[in-house]
């Protein structure tokens, strides 16, 4: 049984009525209960870990052997990309991407384990760590059924980690306490829209933070056609909602990365990353960027002939001269897939 932290600090001393509704109860919120977290999460009895260095190899990753260009007319710039390769077995499987303090990005596998890239002015530098995460029940070990690991954001030194198949979010202290940070239940998101279960593998795929603090979970399943998302509350629970932004998901378009960055006091920008898959056509992606101050998103398609792969993990970065976007693909520990990195940077 997993750990929550109890109720009275996940709803800051605020009773909650058996009876309210959803619209009722307040959204959970990480600042009034960022010390008792991180306290739960650095668990004093344990030994302190650390990060094993982890052995990658990294290659420049045209987005097309053909025809590097985007259209002429297209917001996106293609800034680079890499492809990342590792002789560890554990290296592969990677979703959720986010970019440290520090400007290192760290990944989650859907294995249980997170993996830091670093950086040497904005480009990977060829070094790499791992470390498997730990839960707070201790007989849980990394897993696919257990520890499917595939939305991630950073905030205060904390890492937040959506799982599918066992769903929940749970939150760990990486900058206070390092690889020997519990994973520390902070929700279990809904498992079935109404009486119809969600599919153990199409449930909180993305994860992210707005600038109040509050957590949001969206699902990979659509409900009639429709994007799901879910904002933690401080029951410890999330309610469902339909994403007031209609991604027009033809073609069989789902929904896998999120990521939202302050752009300055008054305005957000706030990325979505969809995929889609089949035999004839391969790997498609499409990436909306929305402004807050803005009704329409700016979006970028990769498909073939471009090298494209299963990109899940997305990330944003305020650069320079604007606004910088990252995917990062998951392998699947498939010989014929490949971990690629892109970059792209968004005209103002």
């Amino acid at each position: 049984m997993s750990f929550r932290l109890p109720a009275f600090l996940l709803s800051c001393c605020a009773l909650i009525s058996a009876t309210a509704s959803a619209q009722d109860i307040a959204p959970w919120r990480l600042e009034p209960v960022a010390d008792a977290l991180r306290a739960a999460s650095c668990n004093q009895a344990d030994p302190a870990e650390r990060f094993e260095p982890l052995s990658i190899a990294v290659t420049a990753a045209p987005l097309s052997e053909t025809d590097p260009a985007l259209p002429q007319d297209s917001p996106f710039r293609f800034a680079g990309g890499w492809e990342i390769s590792s002789p560890d077995d554990n290296f592969g499987g990677l979703s959720g991407l986010s970019i440290e303090p520090d400007g290192s990005l760290l990944t989650v596998s859907d294995t249980g384990r997170f993996i830091r890239l670093g950086r040497t002015d904005g480009s990977l530098n060829g070094t790499a760590e791992i470390a498997p995460m730990r839960f707070e029940n201790p007989l849980i070990r990394p897993g696919k059924l257990t520890s499917d690991a595939e939305g991630l954001t950073l905030a205060d030194g904390f890492a937040f980690v959506s799982f599918e198949h066992d769903f929940r979010v749970l939150a760990f202290a990486l900058e206070s306490c390092g690889a020997s940070a519990r994973g520390i239940e902070i929700s279990d998101p809904p498992s079935r829209y109404g009486f119809r279960p969600i599919r153990a593998n199409a449930g909180p795929e993305a994860l992210w933070m707005d600038g109040d603090g509050g957590l949001h979970v969206l699902y990979e399943q659509l409900r009639d056609g429709r994007v799901q998302t879910a904002k933690v509350t401080s029951d410890g629970k999330a309610h469902l909602s339909s994403l007031p932004l209609d991604p027009a998901l033809e073609d069989g378009f789902r929904p896998v990365g999120a990521d939202q960055i302050a752009l300055n006091d008054e305005v957000t920008a706030t990325a979505f990353l969809f995929r889609a898959y089949d035999r004839e056509r391969g790997n498609r992606n499409r990436l909306d960027i929305l402004r807050s101050d803005r009704d329409a998103p700016k979006s970028l398609f990769l498909a073939p002939p471009q090298q494209v792969d299963n990109f899940e993990g997305v990330a944003l970065e305020r650069v320079d001269d604007g606004l910088r976007v990252w995917v990062i693909s998951d392998d699947n520990f498939s010989d014929r897939q490949k971990t690629l990195l892109y970059a792209f940077d968004v005209t103002p």
